[in-house]
């Protein structure tokens, strides 16, 4: 792991994954000229998606940028620093859990503050862990608060996409807890530990037990 600020010229966005995989070398560490199947390995590598879902988080990704062309030659020549990933409410939205909405001026760089409030969403807040239950309510204040700054209401893509990127949340910092049953919605915990080392320090938290699924 080399933080973004030991390399020259590095490029990063607003995506806590994608600067992640750059700081640990899964994507070109400056974060510049990365291409479909460099952003599609990462993926795989870092975190052990199925290629197939991998390939779709990229094109998906792309699509709403509008830089695909449908075109296997032109496609394969694409290349894209970080920096240009981060475009508001096409890749990157208001209400965010780490990143400040656009009209509060830096919706790039993670906000401890607002980490802090991820992790003291947890009712009791003794809790070492976060669960579907607390990154719910995390949404929902998320979106009050957007919604107090004058902002308008999430489109239903960004709504969804917001509720996906929670329950990532908890799928790749999950502490292996047993296998959900009817009575339990809250069978999937994230160590606090291991969210506030990697959203804060955009690092894979192996120290505090974190492993690839």
């Amino acid at each position: 792991w080399i933080p973004a600020s030991q390399i020259n010229g590095a490029s990063r966005t607003s995506c806590p994954y994608l600067n992640t995989a750059a700081n640990h070398g899964f994507l070109p560490r400056n974060g510049r000229q990365i291409s479909i199947a460099q952003f599609d390995q990462s993926i795989i590598d870092s975190i052990n998606f199925h290629p197939d879902f991998a390939h779709a988080i990229t094109m998906a990704m792309l699509g709403k940028l509008g830089v695909l062309v449908n075109n296997t030659e032109q496609d394969a020549s694409l290349r894209l620093d970080l920096e240009q990933t981060n475009v508001h409410d096409k890749t990157e939205h208001d209400a965010s859990i780490s990143r400040f909405d656009l009209s509060q001026g830096n919706n790039k760089n993670v906000q401890t503050e607002l980490v802090q409030d991820l992790l003291d969403d947890t009712l009791p807040m003794a809790y070492n862990y976060l669960n579907t239950s607390s990154v719910g309510r995390t949404r929902v204040r998320r979106e009050r608060e957007s919604l107090k700054l004058g902002n308008p209401p999430l489109p239903s893509i960004f709504f969804s996409g917001a509720q996906g990127e929670a329950g990532l949340l908890l799928t790749v910092m999950s502490d292996g807890s047993s296998p959900i049953t009817s009575q339990n919605a809250d069978f999937r915990r994230a160590p606090k530990e291991r969210i506030k080392s990697w959203l804060v320090n955009e690092r894979f938290p192996t120290e505090q037990g974190f492993k690839r699924s």
